[in-house]
């Protein structure tokens, strides 16, 4: 007897009900229709995969761009002792070889690949063997050059369709305009989807915009004064240990989170923070994809973001359980030079990026035909010291070539920290006589490694901060001041990114870098970014209101937001038209700049014209 899914959903995912359009998304997919699922984070995306995959005979292919997430979702299902498969990051020809077997032979209920892998020829031959029940296109706005993370490698996604024409597709994303939603279904062909969105209204969260002359100060005045477990996001690894130290010295509870922090240390700093109700946790935006922790009181946002979808899903991360929850956003003037900036950066010209290409391979002395499937760590200070090239530039240059499909990075790896004693045996016994956070940091390093005078040595600061029973910051801090006093030679562990090679070497000049990715997606990009800094200037509408509407839909006001909340934007909406018709406006610019819904205003103003308190001239202003 088949089961249904509210009775695998209880057994196998051991949750209690649906979310909202879960139930209506897995049935749709059932049935055999293709399916778009536009759910805000938090909504439960993967369950609306997961449930089906396991329900249908065959097995589920999942493309998805982002390796932490993909990890995350394998790691759940195993736990459930799901079978699963990933083909991503740096795994070599025979590792793939054997999880694409095991797709086939083996009993493998899911595959997680990321777009770039559909342009392998074994990948390609493989699937098409496959019994393929289901295609899953997770973050699917990235199909559409409209979309906020657009990747020209989801075009490859096609290929799918031809391979398994019957099969369903699943397409899912969290934010999707008007535009990217029309996109999405005709690049992936399937324009008669049954379509369920979400609203993008969260009234259980509030929306704060604080311009800040002194964000460290305000930041902390804000931690002390908002309920916790909360999330600081930053842009920039530097900052969070900045941050971290502010806040230790107000003894606030805390963890940090960057992609530069060891794979054990990141896991530990997640865990701790999800098993307290206590702690903020600092991080860039790599912190929060996966993440299910619905008590999340307070977002706050250190820089402001780069596009409303970035911050629609950072400050959706606050409030799931229902229960009232903050946003806040610190902003200052250097934010939106920062921005613009970014821009600039962020698209350079086609020379540099065919420059860039041709160094990555010189850089490993690979010459034209050669170099697919090969990788290296990769240091950027050390490349564009070498071949001249600006950091910043080259930085996106190199994401560009990613997104076209030529390379792709896998996350850091780790080089080790290395110390030296170099003080002599007197400056050493008399500090480890005594019971100082040095003596005691150079005593436990003494007592856990051996040849310390004689060379740099491996060493793990985290083992030496649990031995001491201290904070692994202090023991670094420690250390630093060591050096310092020249008693030790210290060099703290480095992270370097991995490239590998999806193609063979071709000369430059026929790169196929796609208009899309570099014009076009510049124009998109300023858009987002213009809209962001319009959202944070903004000190008369309403934020929800205004989260809405770029997003295409209708909201009421939240009466809860720093807009809503000033006595001076909540006036009646007649009085606010008056006051605003004192000088001659057209129809459209009243409702563009109205802190209420257009049809409020609509509606107020015909009363008005009624009344004859507004009269309006020949070329459509109005006027008080």
């Amino acid at each position: 007897m088949h089961k249904s899914p509210q009775e695998i959903l209880n057994e196998i995912f051991h949750h209690d009900e649906f979310r909202p359009f879960q139930e209506e998304i897995i049935y749709s997919v059932l049935s055999g229709k293709h399916t778009l699922g536009v759910l805000p984070t938090g909504a439960g995306k993967s369950i609306c995969y997961q449930l089906p995959g396991v329900m249908l005979p065959g097995i589920t292919i999942v493309v998805s761009p982002l390796i932490a997430l993909m990890n995350d979702q394998i790691k759940r299902l195993q736990r459930l002792d799901i079978k699963v498969a990933g083909i991503y990051g740096n795994m070599n020809q025979e590792q793939i070889d054997i999880a694409l077997d095991n797709c086939k032979y083996g009993e493998v209920k899911f595959l997680f690949l990321s777009p770039e892998r559909l342009s392998s020829l074994l990948v390609k031959t493989r699937i098409k063997q496959m019994e393929v029940s289901l295609y899953v296109i997770d973050e699917a706005h990235c199909v559409s050059q409209w979309g906020h993370d657009f990747r020209p490698s989801y075009l490859n996604i096609k290929i799918l369709r031809e391979w398994h024409p019957n099969t369903p597709c699943l397409a899912l994303t969290a934010t999707c305009t008007p535009k990217v939603k029309k996109d999405i279904l005709e690049i992936l062909e399937i324009t008669k989807a049954k379509v369920f969105q979400g609203s993008y209204l969260r009234p259980q969260l509030s929306y704060y915009i604080k311009k800040s002359e002194n964000k460290i100060a305000d930041l902390i005045n804000i931690i002390k004064r908002r309920p916790a477990p909360g999330i600081i996001y930053v842009n920039k690894r530097k900052l969070t240990d900045l941050l971290s130290k502010e806040l230790e010295k107000n003894s606030l509870p805390h963890e940090i989170y960057h992609a530069g922090i060891p794979v054990k240390e990141k896991e530990k700093a997640a865990k701790n923070w999800l098993l307290s109700d206590s702690k903020w946790m600092i991080a860039t935006s790599a912190f929060g994809m996966g993440i299910d922790k619905p008590n999340v009181r307070s977002i706050v946002h250190f820089h402001v973001p780069g596009s409303m979808e970035e911050y629609y899903q950072e400050s959706g991360r606050a409030g799931r359980d229902g229960e009232k929850a903050t946003s806040i956003i610190l902003y200052s003037q250097e934010d939106t030079t920062f921005l613009k900036l970014n821009i600039e950066w962020a698209f350079p010209e086609r020379t540099l990026i065919k420059k860039v290409y041709d160094s990555l391979f010189n850089y490993k002395k690979i010459a034209v035909g050669g170099g697919a499937e090969i990788g290296f760590s990769f240091d950027l200070a050390d490349f564009c010291s070498k071949f001249g090239l600006p950091a910043k530039n080259t930085f996106y240059a190199i994401e560009i070539l990613e997104k076209c499909g030529y390379l792709f990075q896998t996350e850091d790896v780790q080089k080790s920290s290395k110390i030296q004693v170099l003080g002599s045996k007197q400056i050493l016994n008399e500090l480890t006589a005594h019971d100082t956070l040095e003596g005691k940091v150079l005593g436990t390093l003494l007592r856990s490694y051996s040849g310390l005078h004689l060379e740099l040595v491996d060493f793990s600061e985290s083992i030496i901060a649990e031995r001491c029973d201290i904070t692994r910051h202090e023991v670094i801090n420690t250390l630093q001041r060591l050096e310092q006093k020249e008693i030790v030679h210290y060099e703290l562990m480095s992270f370097l990114p991995k490239i590998i090679f999806t193609q063979n070497r071709i000369d430059s000049q026929y790169l196929i870098i796609p208009k899309e990715l570099l014009e076009e997606r510049r124009k998109v990009k300023t858009e987002q970014a213009n809209y962001m800094i319009a959202f944070v200037e903004n000190k008369n509408q309403c934020r929800s209101q205004l989260i809405c509407k770029y997003f295409s839909e209708d909201a009421p006001r939240c009466h809860q937001c720093d807009n809503c909340a000033n006595p001076n934007n909540n006036k009646d909406i007649k009085q606010y038209i008056l006051e605003e018709l004192t000088s001659k406006k057209s129809a459209e610019k009243l409702i563009e700049n109205a802190p209420f819904l257009k049809d409020e205003v609509l509606a107020a103003l015909r009363e008005l014209l009624e009344l004859n308190k507004v009269k309006v001239d020949k070329e459509g202003f109005y006027s008080s």
